[in-house]
């Protein structure tokens, strides 16, 4: 790149240097004002240096003591460029300037951008259309062009001079009203192409951040090292637990106003969320991020219990009065003329209400003498309803209380068949241990009964038998209680993807005393509920850990629900160290920041550490908001009216507005923000609150009122296909980014086989745009491979459709 200034002096440097670091792409920048471009700087050992120029300004206007052709370059520089261009096949792009045109500045500068300066004029806020064909993907193909574009700060156009003696000028942007180019292809007798650019550009203008990509991507002809996509992805805080509510009256978020999401809120954002991809085509996948705290979550089942039989006995209709409940063994057998039953009974944890998820009875058989031909004996166990013990027999249930009916009271519709197997009976019995959790049946314990037929006759242990292995056993393990809430997440979980916080929400600053032991435990705790739930993804998404208002990277005494805290310390210097070694201990690779606090608004590595910081974009869907209303009333509270309450006027206060906004407005702000937020290209996401994902009404919440106008905000402008990736894949890919600058990846472009050899300082992963690979984005293809010492060549595959 050629400037005029450094950064803080040249707008156009300030756009394009951004987006250039954020892609991953290298180069060079030659501040004009302060360098002199020589032959050495643009070729070494015949090879061409750069394969693309992008120029700041036309003229590189510049104004220093002694400079009366008011350019930062001479003569001479202009034609060393020039030649460099002709000789190497190289393109020019040019952000912004005056279209200086004829025969005084090809004299003086070399320069003649075809214009007719005659019909120049300025405007400083205007709509522009494009004049590009539809079947034209070569040059702002990613651009909407169906509709006006809108520029909104000062800008020159002009007509072309069409001098069939100069450059050949295509107009590619005109001014509205007039016809003027704007933006245009220049096309040059000596072969030269320049995409000239007349409109001011700066990192702040949404106009530049559309424009800028095309500056880079014509310059290269479509091949460099580095890409681009746009991304969006929407984080979901505090799934789970309560959010405190906005108090319109009072003007606070006291506590005594709550909201948690309800299964039905869940349910309506599946539908929603599909409704939403149908409704913009630039989105083909999308699943908003749930950053939950367990600690609200249904809780842990209770562990599984494994019971040995308090009471069982058999009894025998030929023997009516006979008591066995001291015996060591026990039958069941049927025929016409005899009726062996056993009982059991098992005393339950009293204090356990769950249902069972699985009930195993579990009876060990024993061989019965002169009977070696019984095969495979089968029966029923059921539920017994008259209570018993110990000292019952055929008659009676015990002593001096008869069965109701001889031979044992049971529920004949709530028994399950049994049959031996390899000397054991294992029998699922869970209905009938439900029966007892739900309170619809007493445990008054099982009767076992055999089934009529040849050598059906068994004999178990019971509970006296020496052998304690060969005990009656009862296996329980219990459901998860049912949570509404809980369970409709659960039940939908592929629609969603999945973060861990802290299990209670718990602030992480030092000054709250927050141990190694307490965050530690706060996120092993919420990781090991992730895993119960079933959650998808563990393994990958597990990496990632976001903290309640990202505390631990400041320091204060607690957040109590406010930012900023009366008193805190910034990041690094804030850093709760015991919180790193906690995430060291437990292989956290990514900790989520606010891309709006101080030192937390790029991505880097936390100092001595492997641990990566990972910048969320804070919105003004505010935590403490479930409706528009809740929403409006404390947006037009916190930027107007408490400005106005202490006598100021907020039109002259950073960051207020001049007068209060409908939720439309705010709507629209937020929209505007988003949109200059996607277009750098970065990946990082927006982050909300539960409390945003309220059904309001007809299955409308913030949240997705929030997604809709963004992602109409974006079509209006753009057509490239929005990416919603996971936390943990952005932060690889963020990590990757950071390595390969470091490795100082290279290459050179071959023209006469068409391809490019890569190398790298040390091995490293990078992206290239203009390669053949099977990722296709915007109509050019984005190769992501692993690059050494040793190179690697590739075949240029510019595509563009």
């Amino acid at each position: 790149m050629i400037s005029s200034g450094t950064s803080e002096q040249d707008l156009g440097l300030d756009l394009i240097d951004d987006m250039l670091d954020e892609m991953g792409v290298p180069y060079d920048v030659l501040n004009a004002s302060e360098e002199t471009l020589t032959q050495e700087r643009l070729v070494t050992d015949g090879k061409g240096n750069y394969n693309g120029i992008i120029l700041t300004d036309a003229s590189l206007y510049y104004t220093g003591p002694g400079n009366y052709l008011a350019s930062a370059f001479s003569l001479d520089e202009w034609k060393i460029l020039h030649q460099y261009e002709i000789d190497f096949e190289v393109r020019e792009s040019v952000l912004s300037g005056y279209p200086v045109s004829g025969a005084y500045y090809k004299i003086n500068y070399d320069l003649d951008y075809g214009m007719d300066l005659d019909t120049i004029e300025a405007n400083s806020s205007f709509s522009a259309n494009w004049q590009i064909p539809a079947e034209d993907k070569e040059i702002y193909e990613y651009v909407n062009r169906q509709g006006a574009f809108v520029v909104n700060d000062y800008s020159r156009m002009v007509h072309p001079l069409n001098d069939p003696e100069g450059p050949t000028v295509t107009p590619l942007l005109t001014e509205s009203e007039s016809g003027k180019a704007l933006i245009s292809v220049i096309e040059y007798p000596d072969g030269r192409e320049v995409l000239l650019s007349t409109i001011t550009n700066a990192w702040y203008l949404i106009h530049s951040q559309v424009l800028a990509y095309e500056f880079l991507n014509y310059a290269t002809q479509g091949v460099f090292i580095g890409s681009r996509k746009v991304y969006l992805a929407a984080h979901i805080d505090d799934i789970f637990i309560e959010n405190y509510i906005w108090d319109p009256v009072l003007n606070q978020t006291t506590g005594d106003i709550r909201y948690r999401t309800t299964a039905q809120d869940i349910e309506n954002l599946v539908t929603v969320n599909n409704q939403f991809i149908a409704n913009n085509p630039n989105i083909s996948d999308f699943k908003l991020d749930f950053v939950f705290n367990g600690e609200g979550a249904a809780a842990a089942p209770p562990e599984p219990v494994s019971l040995i039989s308090a009471q069982d006995t058999y009894i025998n209709s030929l023997a009516p009065t006979n008591i066995y409940g001291s015996q060591k063994s026990a039958y069941a057998y049927k025929s016409r003329l005899q009726k062996e039953r056993t009982l059991f009974f098992f005393d339950l944890p009293s204090n356990i209400d769950n249902l069972a998820s699985q009930a195993i009875l579990t009876l060990t058989t024993k061989d019965i003498p002169n009977m070696t031909s019984t095969r495979d004996p089968k029966g029923t166990i059921c539920l017994v309803t008259q209570e018993w013990d110990e000292s019952a027999s055929w008659l009676s249930s015990m002593e001096n209380v008869l069965w109701s009916r001889s031979g044992g009271r049971f529920n004949r519709q709530s028994c399950v068949p049994y049959q031996e197997s390899n000397d054991l009976i294992t029998v699922d019995i869970t209905s009938i241990v439900n029966l007892w959790q739900n309170g619809d049946r007493d445990n008054l314990g099982l009767i076992m009964r055999a089934k009529r037929r040849n050598y059906n006759r068994v004999q178990v242990h019971t509970r006296e038998a020496d052998n304690a292995n060969y005990h009656p056993q009862l296996s329980i393990v219990y459901q998860q209680e049912a949570e509404p809430l809980t369970d409709t997440v659960v039940a939908n979980k592929d629609e969603f993807r999945f973060l861990n916080h802290t299990l209670s929400h718990r602030d992480m600053y030092t000054s709250s005393g927050a141990t190694y032991d307490i965050a530690y435990e706060e996120i092993n705790e919420n990781l090991k509920v992730w895993q119960r739930l079933g959650f998808p993804d563990f393994a990958h998404a597990s990496k990632s850990l976001v903290t309640g208002n990202h505390s631990g990277l400041e320091d204060a005494e607690s957040s109590d629900d406010t930012y900023p805290p009366p008193e805190i310390t910034p990041y690094p210097e804030g850093l709760n160290f015991e919180l790193v070694y906690a995430m060291q201990a437990l292989n956290i690779e990514y900790i989520a920041s606010d891309s709006s606090r101080v030192n937390q608004d790029y991505e880097h590595f936390i100092q001595g550490t492997n641990i990566m910081l990972l910048p969320r974009y804070p919105t003004a869907l505010f935590y403490n908001a479930t409706t528009p209303t809740e929403l409006t009333d404390e947006y037009n509270y916190i930027f107007y009216e408490r400005y106005i309450e202490n006598g100021e006027d907020p039109c002259f206060i950073a960051g207020a507005i001049c007068q209060p906004r409908s939720y439309e407005e705010i709507l629209a702000a937020e929209a505007e923000i988003t949109l200059r937020h996607m277009l750098t290209y970065k990946s990082w996401p927006h982050y909300f609150h539960a409390a945003n994902l309220r059904d309001y009404g007809d299955g409308a919440t913030l949240q997705y009122d929030w997604l809709e106008v963004v992602a109409e905000k974006y079509n209006s402008v753009l057509n490239l296909p929005i990416i919603n990736l996971d936390y943990s894949t952005i932060g690889e890919m963020s990590k990757e980014k950071l390595l390969a600058k470091e490795a100082n990846v290279r290459g050179f472009w071959n023209r006469d086989n068409n391809t490019i050899t890569l190398i790298a300082d040390e091995p490293t992963t990078a992206r290239v745009t203009g390669v053949t690979s099977d990722d296709n984005y915007g109509g050019q293809y984005i190769l992501r491979t692993v690059i050494d010492q040793n190179g690697e060549v590739l075949e240029v595959n510019r595509s563009l459709d």
